[in-house]
């Protein structure tokens, strides 16, 4: 999937009505039904938003990473923050007042441009999320969520890269399987030559010939 390329002079332009704040892993940057007055642009790290079910699970609906802006439909259509969203690792965020930012995509063409760019984005992440809840088997839908979560892919060497931290049940919750069945699928993924595991560098996935 084709990343978000910001032109500098737009990013400078954003950065100019921006709060810059530096954040730690596993801080909470808002909570679900809270008032969406802000919208945050991800200068570094990995956010995720997640909702939490009634019997307590955590339910990931999107990893956030580099040049992408967190819950745009939420400051747009002046609705409530629909999930939660914490940081997975060290993040740099700059937090823009939402009435700035819609003044901003007023003012400028290409920034509105950009920004439904990134809702195509978005919506193209949705369709390869809901392919991943409709393979037929457990393994299917964890390779095809692994590919998904991949952000550093190097086609060349048919390599892709998972780089921050999932537990298993977190993966698990995410395709509708338990934690256990996750490691052993990983596992046998990795017995086969598919993925590399380090516990600092991320997953390394190696990607399958049709």
């Amino acid at each position: 999937m084709q990343d978000l390329n910001w032109l500098d002079n737009k990013l400078e332009k954003l950065e100019s009505i921006s709060c810059i704040i530096s954040l730690p892993p596993h801080k909470i940057v808002f909570a679900e039904s809270s008032t969406a007055d802000y919208i945050y642009y991800i200068h570094e790290g990995y956010i995720k938003c997640y909702y939490n079910t009634a019997d307590g699970k955590e339910i990931i609906i999107s990893i956030n990473k580099k040049n992408e802006l967190i819950d745009l439909p939420a400051i747009l259509l002046n609705k409530k923050h629909n999930a939660f969203a914490k940081t997975i690792s060290h993040c740099v965020v700059w937090k823009i007042a939402g009435e700035d930012f819609k003044q901003l995509l007023l003012q400028d063409a290409e920034m509105a441009y950009n920004v439904t760019r990134l809702l195509c984005l978005y919506i193209n992440k949705s369709y390869s999320r809901l392919e991943t809840l409709l393979a037929s088997d457990t393994e299917s839908r964890l390779a095809k969520l692994l590919y998904y979560l991949a952000d550093d892919k190097d086609y060349k060497q048919k390599t892709y890269r998972l780089n921050y931290h999932l537990t298993h049940q977190e993966l698990g919750d995410m395709i509708g399987a338990c934690r256990q069945t996750i490691t052993n699928i990983l596992g046998k993924f990795r017995n086969k030559g598919y993925i590399k595991i380090n516990k600092h560098s991320g997953i390394e996935i190696k990607c399958q010939d049709e």
